[in-house]
C-alpha cells in the first residue's frame, strides 16, 4: 500500500505555525484538540481523518480548531511534538526515583512505560506512517535509547556506560514486547504472558543492577 506523504502537500504555500495559547483555557481547548485527533486518526488513519470530524470530537468550534492549527499536517506535527514531550516527562519522573525505589519497581516502570502512554499517543503511528520524514528527524528510538541509559547510570553510577547502552538496547525490545503483548490478540498477548515478560525483565536487572557480594 503506497504510503502518503503529507509533508508535500500545498509544498508552495507559505501556512502560519500552529498558535501556541498563552491562557489556560486555550491550553484546555489545545489539549482537547489534540486528544480528539489522536482519536480520530487512530481509528481511521491520518488520510481519512478529517479536521470537521476531529472538531466535532473535540466539541470544538471548526474555526477555533483552524485557529491554533492552520491545517492537518500542522495538527499532525503537534501531535509528534506532543509525543516527544510525553516521553521525556515520563522520564523525567523516572529519574527522580531511579536510585532509590525496588529494582523491581524500576524494572516495571520501564516495561510499562509505552503502555501507560499508549492512551495519549495511540494516533502517532498512523501518523508517522504517512510521514517517514518526520520519524527519522524525530529519532525517537535514540531519545528513548538516552534516557534509559541515563536512568541506569543514575541507579547504579559505577555501570560502564557502554554496558548502559547495551543493557537499555535489551530493555527497548522487552518495552516493545510488553505493548504488543497490551495491545495484541491470541497466544502471544494476555495477562499471563505479561507477567512472564515482567518477571523475566525484573531477574534481568537484579542481574544486570543489583550490587555484588564480594
Amino acid at each position: 500500500m503506497r504510503k502518503t506523504s503529507i509533508s508535500s502537500n500545498k509544498a508552495n504555500k507559505k501556512v502560519r505555525a500552529a498558535i501556541v495559547p498563552q491562557r489556560s483555557h486555550g491550553k484546555t481547548r489545545v489539549e482537547a484538540i489534540l486528544a480528539a485527533a489522536a482519536d480520530v486518526i487512530a481509528e481511521q488513519g491520518y488520510d481519512n481523518a478529517t479536521m470537521a470530524e476531529i472538531a466535532a470530537r473535540a466539541e470544538s468550534p471548526i474555526g477555533s480548531l483552524y485557529r491554533f492549527f492552520p491545517n492537518k499536517e500542522i495538527l499532525a506535527k503537534a501531535l509528534v511534538d506532543r509525543y516527544a514531550v510525553l516521553i521525556n516527562e515520563a522520564f523525567d519522573v523516572i529519574d527522580l526515583t531511579a536510585a532509590s525505589v525496588p529494582l523491581e519497581v524500576l524494572s516495571d516502570t520501564f516495561l510499562n512505560l509505552m503502555v501507560n502512554l499508549h492512551e495519549k499517543t495511540k494516533g502517532l503511528v498512523p501518523v508517522l506512517e504517512a510521514n517517514e520524514e518526520w520519524a527519522r528527524q524525530l529519532k525517537f528510538r535514540e531519545i528513548f535509547h538516552r534516557r534509559i541509559v541515563s536512568a541506569l547510570l543514575l541507579r547504579a553510577p559505577d555501570l560502564p556506560t557502554s554496558e548502559a547502552k547495551n543493557i537499555a538496547a535489551v530493555l527497548m525490545h522487552n518495552i516493545k514486547a510488553m505493548r504488543a503483548i497490551a495491545f495484541s490478540q491470541g497466544i502471544s498477548s494476555g495477562p499471563e504472558v505479561a507477567a512472564e515478560l515482567s518477571l523475566m525483565n525484573r531477574l534481568y536487572l537484579l542481574h544486570k543492577l543489583a550490587p555484588k557480594r564480594k
